[in-house]
């Protein structure tokens, strides 16, 4: 049985509920996943994707978004975010032990999870603010989770969303003079109590 959540924000996202529980969530794995190989045979599976670039769905002037019975509009200012996430479905591709190394798989739920919280965080930040937020790099996880990475010679920003999206962590620095962390619930937050993921310009 799958449940529907619906959010102001404009997403409609089913999530199993047998499938949500749960994870602590370990620090980052420092090694930098090589994924290439497993996204090229993974492409062929995501080629039939329904998804509508520069069409209206929620209002004018919005990117419309779509990946099976997850739907989100986002501005056009936003449009290189909605091509970093194209690129990161065939995350839900990798399957156990796809790196050779024993690392677990990654479920559709906790890619949405993901997905859905960096959309809603870019989305918040753009409209209250007026500011476009950085494309950050999409990376398969430790456990099954994924990480959402902002890392630049300003700053460094990591969130890991658990698997199955029931919790966040975030990890931030300015460098080298500033570090902090913490946790929150990807489906629930105000972006204004995470750091703010942009270069300012001098």
């Amino acid at each position: 049985m799958y449940t529907t959540q619906t959010s102001p924000s404009g997403y409609i996202i089913s999530i199993s509920p047998k499938d949500i529980y749960l994870s602590s969530i370990i620090e980052k794995n420092d090694k930098e996943f090589d994924i290439k190989a497993d996204y090229s045979r993974a492409s062929s599976a995501f080629s039939a994707s329904q998804i509508s670039d520069k069409q209206t769905l929620f209002g004018k002037n919005e990117l419309k978004y779509q990946y099976e019975d997850f739907l989100y509009s986002m501005p056009f200012e936003l449009e290189g975010l909605v091509d970093k996430v194209r690129k990161s479905e065939n995350i839900v591709s990798l399957g156990d032990n796809w790196d050779d190394e024993g690392s677990e798989g990654y479920s559709v739920g906790t890619w949405k999870a993901a997905i859905l919280f960096l959309f809603s965080y870019a989305k918040e930040i753009h409209e209250k603010y007026q500011y476009t937020i950085d494309i950050p790099k999409i990376y398969p996880g430790p456990n099954g989770s994924i990480d959402i990475d902002w890392e630049t010679t300003a700053y460094g920003f990591l969130v890991n969303i658990a698997k199955n999206g029931v919790v966040a962590r975030y990890y931030a620095d300015k460098k080298p003079s500033q570090m902090t962390e913490g946790t929150f619930n990807p489906y629930d937050f105000n972006a204004h109590l995470l750091p703010f993921a942009i270069t300012f310009k001098k």
